[in-house]
């Protein structure tokens, strides 16, 4: 992944969407979101196939904001598993 990708312009976080997590701005797909994508899709154009409004920058941006907020995003994702409201990803993502 490249150091110099700027996510300061394509990742945001608005207390009134997706509960404060960071997101692609513009969207409602979170970091954590494209985190886990990158585990279940072999490639990044393939998360493009999935989600066509989306661009490679988009992608490349939450990942570069994942490398430098690891803990955060993860802290989100454990939070999710332990919810009662946790779910799978719908197949509708997976490949």
């Amino acid at each position: 992944m490249k150091e110099d990708v700027d996510f300061m312009s394509r990742i945001t976080t608005d207390d009134r969407i997706c509960g404060g997590e960071p997101i692609i701005r513009g969207t409602r797909i979170t970091v954590r979101d494209i985190v886990e994508y990158i585990g279940i899709y072999p490639s990044k154009e393939e998360i493009l196939k999935a989600l066509p409004h989306l661009t490679l920058e988009e992608i490349d941006a939450a990942l570069a904001y994942y490398d430098q907020h690891h803990e955060e995003i993860e802290a989100y994702r454990q939070a999710e598993k332990e919810s009662e409201n946790w779910t799978a990803l719908p197949n509708l993502f997976k490949p």
